[in-house]
C-alpha cells in the first residue's frame, strides 16, 4: 500500500495483494524461473546450518591467550523498542568461544506503557542466564526521548570498562560460532597495523521464520539465512542521495577473496558492525551527539577515523547476520510528518525542534566532508579519503562506482540498507506499475 502525492486532485489509494517471491537482485525472475526456483527450494524457511568460523589451530588447542583479561571484548548495542534485542544478546554469549570474555553495554530505549515493549522486549531479555548480571550493563531510557542512533551509541560507549577490544553492532543480529576468536585473529594476524585498523561491513541478512513465536524466537531454529551464505561482504560507494550524502552498499566478496581468508581494505564504515581495539571508539573517535541523523553517521565516522590514521577492512567471512526487515519492531520517531506521537512520530514543537537538530547535524557532517573541521585528525586529509574511494565529496561524484578488479563479487542481497527503501520497480513489473500510475492520475 503506497500513498502518493495528490497534487490538488482528490486523493485515491490502491491496495494490492502480492503473492510469490520477491527478488532484490538486478534481474527479476521470469515466471518459468520462478516456478523452477520453487521446485528446487520446497521450504525456504529451513533453519540455517552455518559452519563455525575458522579458528587458528593454536588458539583452538590452547585458550590461555584468548581467555586472558587483555582479550576481553566490549559489545556496544543501542536498541530502540526491538524485540530482537534479547535474542541478539543470547547469540553473543551462546556463539562465543570464550563467553566469559564478553561484556555488553546496552542502551535500551523502551516504552513501558506499551504491551509490546513489556512483553516482547523487556521480558525477553536473558536476565536469568549466568552471565547476565556481571556481563551485561544496561542503561534504560524512555523511547519517547529518543533522538536517533548517534546519541544512543554515544551513551553506550560510556559503559565500556577497560575491555581490550570493542565491537559495535545493531540490536537485531545473529552470530556465527567462534565469532569472538575469529574477529581477534582477523584483526591481529592479518591487518598490518591492528591498533589502527577496523573490521566493518554490512552483514548478510537473516530472516525470522513465519512460524516463530514471540516468546521463543531466540531459538536458532527459528531464523534462516538464504543459501546458508558464509561469504563476507565489503562496502563500496554507491551514489549521492538528495541530501548530498554518500550512500554505500555491501557486495559479496569474490570466491577467490573468500578462499584467501584475509580482510579486504574498503575505507568505509558500517555503524551496525565494526570491530577493533577499543581505543577507536573510547579515545580516538568517540560518537558525537548528532541528533536525528540517520544518513551521514557512517560517513562522519569513516572520515574521522581515516584522518586519524585508521584503515577499514571487511572480514573474509560472514561473522554475523543482520535482520534488515523492520516489520518486527515499531518505527523510530520520524520528523518527516506530523502524526500522532503514539504511532512513533513527532508532533508540533517536538517536530520543529527535531527538524532543527537534524539540519544542524547534517550541516556538521557536510562541513567534515567538504571542508574539514576541528573534529578531524591530522594524519591524513578528507581529500586523501576521497581519493582512496574514488569519490569527490565537493562535486558529489563517484569516479569508480564498482571496482571489479578488486575482487568484488555479486551484489549483496541487502541493498535496502543503503537506499532506506526498496523501489516499487524492484517488486512490480512495468505493466502493473503503468496500471497503478494510470489509476492515480484519474
Amino acid at each position: 500500500h503506497q500513498v502518493m502525492p495528490s497534487h490538488g486532485r482528490p486523493r485515491r489509494a490502491l491496495t494490492i495483494w502480492l503473492y510469490g517471491t520477491v527478488t532484490t537482485g538486478p534481474h527479476m525472475l521470469e515466471p518459468e524461473a520462478l516456478q523452477s526456483s520453487r521446485q528446487v527450494s520446497k521450504n525456504p524457511e529451513t533453519p540455517s546450518s552455518l559452519p563455525p568460523l575458522p579458528v587458528d589451530p593454536i588458539d583452538s588447542q590452547n585458550n590461555d591467550r584468548t581467555t586472558a583479561a587483555k582479550d576481553t571484548i566490549f559489545v556496544s548495542i543501542a536498541a530502540y523498542r526491538d524485540s530482537e534485542t534479547g535474542p541478539t544478546i543470547r547469540q553473543l554469549f551462546g556463539q562465543a568461544k570464550n563467553p566469559k570474555s564478553i561484556f555488553v553495554g546496552l542502551v535500551l530505549q523502551v516504552d513501558l506503557d506499551s504491551d509490546y515493549d513489556c512483553q516482547r522486549v523487556v521480558e525477553r531479555l536473558p536476565t536469568k542466564e549466568w552471565w547476565y548480571k556481571d556481563h551485561v550493563r544496561v542503561l534504560q531510557l524512555e523511547a519517547r526521548h529518543a533522538s536517533g542512533p548517534c546519541p544512543a551509541r554515544a551513551m553506550a560507549q560510556f559503559l565500556h570498562r577497560g575491555e581490550r577490544f570493542l565491537l559495535q553492532i545493531d540490536s537485531h543480529m545473529r552470530m556465527r560460532k567462534n565469532w569472538d576468536i575469529y574477529l581477534i585473529q582477523q584483526l591481529t594476524n592479518h591487518c598490518p597495523n591492528p591498533r589502527r585498523s577496523l573490521l566493518s561491513t554490512y552483514p548478510v541478512g537473516y530472516h525470522l521464520s513465519s512460524t516463530a513465536q514471540p516468546q521463543d524466537s531466540e531459538s536458532s531454529a527459528l531464523f534462516y539465512v538464504k543459501d546458508n551464505e558464509i561469504r563476507g561482504t565489503r562496502l563500496v560507494p554507491w551514489k549521492f542521495d538528495e541530501s548530498g550524502f554518500l550512500r554505500q552498499k555491501g557486495v559479496f566478496l569474490s570466491q577467490a577473496a573468500f578462499a584467501e581468508g584475509k580482510p579486504i581494505r574498503t575505507q568505509l564504515f558500517a555503524a551496525g558492525f565494526c570491530f577493533g581495539m577499543a581505543e577507536w571508539l573510547v579515545k580516538d573517535a568517540p560518537y558525537e551527539g548528532l541528533h536525528h541523523l540517520f544518513f551521514g553517521e557512517e560517513q562522519s565516522m569513516a572520515v574521522r577515523l581515516f584522518t586519524r590514521g585508521y584503515d577499514m577492512y571487511a572480514p573474509a567471512e560472514s561473522v554475523c547476520y543482520h535482520l534488515w526487515s523492520r516489520a518486527h519492531r515499531p518505527p523510530p520517531p520520524t520528523i518527516n510528518s506530523r502524526v500522532d506521537p503514539e504511532d512513533g512520530n513527532l508532533d508540533g514543537f517536538q517536530h520543529q525542534q527535531a527538524q532543527l537538530l537534524r539540519h544542524e547535524s547534517q550541516a556538521h557532517v557536510r562541513s567534515q566532508l567538504e571542508e574539514g573541521n576541528e573534529f578531524l585528525g591530522l594524519e591524513r586529509t578528507v581529500n586523501d579519503w576521497g581519493q582512496s574511494l574514488g569519490v569527490d565529496f565537493v562535486n558529489r561524484t563517484i569516479y569508480n562506482p564498482r571496482d571489479e578488479a578488486d575482487g568484488v563479487g555479486a551484489e549483496s542481497e541487502e541493498p535496502a540498507r543503503a537506499t532506506g527503501s526498496i523501489s516499487a520497480h524492484n517488486i512490480l513489473d512495468d505493466n502493473i506499475m503503468n496500471r497503478i500510475q494510470a489509476f492515480m492520475q484519474k
